[in-house]
């Protein structure tokens, strides 16, 4: 069975794209550990870790960051290994502050970046994929 291109979870959706995956995530009043455990449900069922590929995060939707709880979850090795690479696409300084959350949804030995410009990072993370 194929796994689904896109999958919504409660803050937004995941979408495996030509050459990488795609969170998205929307505004909201808060993001627990429920909403957490949602996203990597969703994360699961389109990326794989035996083949990784580079994660876009889209938080400029957004203007809260993740509990406690959740920061810890996404921080479980049993989390990780599903990205080669990260880029964090936010819409201001003040995301990229509270953006950092993202990079929890991957390894935190892998290449990760936040930019403003989503083309400069969808290239960037072509190129470190394509260096690895």
């Amino acid at each position: 069975m194929s796994k689904p291109k896109t999958v919504t979870f409660s803050l937004g959706s995941v979408t495996r794209e030509e050459g990488f995956t795609r969170v998205t995530i929307g505004d909201s009043e808060s993001h627990d550990l429920k909403d957490a455990k949602s996203l990597m449900k969703a994360i699961r069922s389109v990326a794989s870790r035996t083949d990784p590929v580079p994660l876009l995060t889209d938080v400029r939707a957004t203007s809260v960051g993740p509990s406690t709880e959740a920061r810890r979850f996404y921080d479980d090795p049993e989390n990780a290994g599903y990205a080669t690479c990260s880029a964090l696409l936010c819409a201001s300084a003040y995301q990229k502050i509270l953006g950092n959350f993202a990079f929890m949804f991957s390894p935190h030995d892998v290449p990760r970046r936040i930019f403003t410009d989503e083309g400069a990072a969808i290239a960037w993370l072509a190129e470190i994929h394509g260096d690895q």
